[in-house]
């Protein structure tokens, strides 16, 4: 049996078509001419409605047919038997029947075609709605006061009614049919009445109790108050989904997916442990875990992946749920239907926080490998097995011809050169081991030599995949040297040649090297001497003690001591002995030793000269104090009495005057009298500046009180004496001393110190006596004062130092003062 989609059944048709359409002409001729013949009239409607049935039912080319054989049979029966004679006036009616009869035909055909598209879409709508897989519901929406109440089915299909388990809907309410549906699932009677309100289509997913099964529904407004919705059993994928939410909620990985406008739907436990926001909250605030300074970037890029519709990868940070930031790669991909629509973004985010850490300390291992290579006092390098650089530091860049990477030592250096470079560098890849070199090189216009090491550099399968080199510049190395051997010849003439004696030992103390003046010193020959030791030689120290002092020079680098030595008659002599400790050859010593017998008996003429000197500055003193002291007495016991009664004189004199007389000379003899006291008390002053009676009475700290008090009041100075006495007393020549020292101290305070205050202190301390001497006054630079350039009075004051066995030391600075102090100790 044919189908209406069958090849024969098309075939028929079309002889149906052409058929009906001969028939409907003979069908109307025959009416026609019955008509004609009993009642003498032409009816022309029937031919027409033969036209637009056979047009109707057969299309354009069956109604053509129709037309051609409607003029012919109307011209043939009708108008020549009745107008034979006036056939030529009848062709415009008759063109005017034809074009009349063709618009019938194409609007009779356009009408059938219509009718029949209509029927047969109607057809496979009922037949697609019939035998649909998702079940589909056609529903009128009733309402009350404005709002959507109930609904009535108007057509259900069978997948509907199987997947509901629900017959014999159409026509009845949904509140018959399904009793409380409102209370029980408010959710999508209120969505599909907003798809019938607005206008607005609506996809969503919800889950049937009743029918213990996830739906899809699509919900299509066809005119206002219908809608058309299509229900899809989405358990099974419900449940795929659901094991694949559980295999992604246990990946090592965030993921998530977004609805194509870029909504997020969906967050793996992983991401909602780290970040800690349920996915209400991220879809609320969707860049709150990015770092703020990565959002513009990220939002950029996004929002350009998504108009373009192209997978995005980025890198930023996200914040943990305790705050912190870590770096994450987050590749963004589209999921797509099969007609090329976006119907998903899947997303995926992977911790790169510590890779980075690793690119950094990678990027900083490299900058600090370039630091370290590009600061070496050396020259370093790589090639390739051709020969090229690939690598140079900065001491190679600074070579000519190493602007750029990728040369061959043959594009850089004359032939020879390159030559041995490159013989070098095979004789590395072969053995595959380094090679120690010294090669020449051009730098700067010079032939220079380089020290360096090449060496195999390996791939990961073992391979020799480059060679390296290092090396450094042994140019200086190599003319020192010479200029060391040089030296070294030149020092071996000059110890041979030498005055001083010279030895070089061990750390044991045997003697390694020696010079011929030493040998002349001590009498032995070299050969005696390279087989004996210090001890052999020495005469003061044991050999205990000799070792001792080997390792005191060795710990302080360098020594310089006085000794004797033992000459090989066994003679002593003293030598003066600088020694210095190398480190070099397991440790060595090395000395000068001069023979010092003359200058010991110069020193020794020289200290008893200068105890002769002191013994006699000392008696100088004592007869200069003596001197003093006799002429202090003489004044005291010639000049005294005779001052003291010339003074009782005038005044007797002034007495026995008359007025008259008192009147006369009273003048003269008061000046006369002012002139004896003023004698008296300077013969008082000298007779204490010979002598002060206070060091004698009362001791030396008395003495010098007062005698400070007197000059100090002299230049109007602020002075300050402190101190005690030592106990027992110092000898007079030492008191004497001291004072004398002082008392030239403080003179010289008075005339070039310009001073408002002096201070002087006299203290015992751990058996010796420290005097000190201070002023405020303009000082100078004692750093530049040669001995050679001192005063009488600082020359004096060292000769009465000296001779009590005193140290005086001076210390003054511009604008500063002076201190004098003399350091004596108590039994001189």
């Amino acid at each position: 049996m044919s189908t209406p989609d069958s090849p024969r059944w098309s075939e028929q048709r079309v002889f149906l078509n052409y058929g009906a359409a001969v028939l409907s002409v003979a069908v109307a001729l025959s009416i026609a001419r019955l008509l004609q013949i009993h009642f003498h009239f032409e009816p022309l409607v029937l031919f027409i409605c033969a036209l637009m049935f056979s047009g109707w039912f057969g299309g354009i080319k069956p109604g053509l047919v129709a037309v051609a054989l409607s003029l012919l049979a109307f011209h043939y029966f009708f108008l020549l038997p009745i107008y034979p004679s006036s056939i030529q006036t009848e062709i415009p009616r008759l063109l005017v029947a034809a074009g009349t009869s063709l618009l019938i035909v194409f609007l009779s055909a356009a009408q059938g075609n219509a009718t029949t598209a209509l029927r047969e879409s109607e057809q496979r709508y009922h037949s697609l709605f019939e035998h649909m897989a998702e079940g589909v519901v056609y529903l009128r929406l009733l309402f009350e006061n404005g709002e959507p109440r109930d609904a009535i089915y108007l057509a259900v299909n069978p997948a509907w009614e199987k997947m509901t388990g629900l017959k014999n809907v159409v026509g009845r309410k949904m509140s018959e049919v399904v009793p409380g549906f409102r209370e029980t699932r408010p959710e999508p009677f209120e969505r599909v009445s907003r798809v019938a309100v607005t206008g607005r289509s609506e996809r969503f997913e919800t889950y049937s109790t009743p029918l213990k099964k996830w739906l899809s529904i699509s919900a299509y407004c066809p005119w206002k108050e219908h809608v058309i919705v299509v229900h899809d059993d989405i358990t099974e994928r419900k449940g795929a989904q659901d094991q694949l939410r559980l295999v992604i909620d246990t990946i090592p990985a965030m993921a998530w997916s977004l609805r194509p406008d870029g909504v997020v739907d969906f967050l793996n436990k992983r991401w909602v442990d780290y970040c800690g926001l349920t996915l209400e909250q991220y879809v609320r605030d969707p860049t709150g875990p990015v770092h703020p300074d990565d959002i513009p970037r990220v939002w950029k890029n996004w929002r350009a992946a998504m108009a373009a519709g192209e997978s995005s990868e980025d890198e930023m940070r996200l914040r943990l749920a305790d705050g912190e930031y870590r770096w994450f790669l987050v590749r963004t991909v589209p999921l797509r239907d099969e007609h090329g629509g976006i119907v998903k973004w899947l997303g995926f985010s992977i911790d790169i926080e510590d890779r980075r850490e690793a690119e950094e300390a990678l990027r900083q291992s490299e900058e600090r490998f370039a630091a370290f290579m590009d600061n070496l006092p050396g020259y370093a390098w790589m090639k390739d097995l051709q020969g090229r650089y690939v690598y140079v530091n900065q001491m190679v860049r600074g070579l000519s011809g190493y602007g750029s990477l990728g040369k061959t030592d043959a594009q850089i250096w004359p032939a020879d050169l390159a030559a041995e470079y490159r013989a070098h560098d095979q004789q590395v890849i072969a053995a595959r081991k380094p090679l120690h070199t010294v090669e020449r090189y051009w730098h700067e216009g010079k032939q220079r030599c380089m020290a360096g090491s090449k060496f195999p550099i390996f791939d990961k399968t073992g391979a020799v995949a480059l060679v390296g080199g290092a090396g450094v510049d042994i140019t200086e190395r190599i003319e020192a040297e010479e200029a060391l051997r040089e030296s070294e010849h030149r020092l071996q003439t000059i110890l041979r040649t030498a005055m001083d004696g010279f030895w070089r030992a061990d750390v044991q103390g045997r003697f390694l090297e020696v010079n011929e003046a030493y040998c002349r010193m001590s009498a032995y020959s070299e050969q005696e001497l390279l087989a004996m030791s210090i001890s052999d030689v020495e005469a003061r120290e044991m050999p205990s003690a000799i070792v001792a002092h080997i390792q005191s020079t060795m710990a302080r680098g360098e020594d310089r001591f006085e000794s004797r030595h033992r000459r090989k008659d066994g003679s002593i002599f003293p030598v003066e002995v600088s020694a210095q400790y190398k480190t070099s050859d397991g440790g060595q010593m090395v000395a000068f030793v001069r023979d010092i017998t003359e200058r010991k008996q110069a020193d020794e003429a020289l200290r008893e000269h200068a105890d002769r000197l002191r013994q006699l500055t000392r008696r100088l003193m004592e007869l200069e104090e003596q001197e003093r002291r006799q002429f202090a007495r003489e004044l005291h016991d010639r000049i005294g009495p005779n001052l003291s009664a010339l003074t009782l004189n005038l005044g007797m004199v002034r007495t026995a005057l008359s007025r008259s007389s008192a009147e006369a000379v009273g003048a003269r003899l008061s000046d006369s009298e002012t002139l004896l006291k003023e004698t008296v008390q300077q013969v008082r002053d000298v007779m204490a500046d010979l002598r002060p009676p206070e060091l004698d009475e009362l001791g030396l700290l008395a003495a010098l009180d007062q005698h400070v008090c007197l000059v100090a009041n002299r230049a109007n100075l602020v002075y300050e004496v402190s101190g005690s006495d030592p106990i027992p007393r110092l000898s007079p020549i030492v008191e004497i001393a001291l004072f004398r020292i002082a008392q030239e101290a403080l003179n010289n305070v008075i005339k070039h110190a310009q001073a408002t205050r002096i201070a002087l202190a006299l203290r015992p301390a751990n058996g010796r006596v420290i005097l000190t001497v201070m002023d405020d006054g303009a000082g100078f630079d004692a750093s530049t004062r040669r001995a050679g350039t001192a005063g009488l009075g600082m020359i004096t004051m060292r000769e009465r130092a000296e001779a009590i066995g005193a140290r005086l030391s001076v210390e003054s600075s511009r604008g500063k003062g002076t201190r004098v102090t003399i350091d004596v100790p108590k039994a001189s």
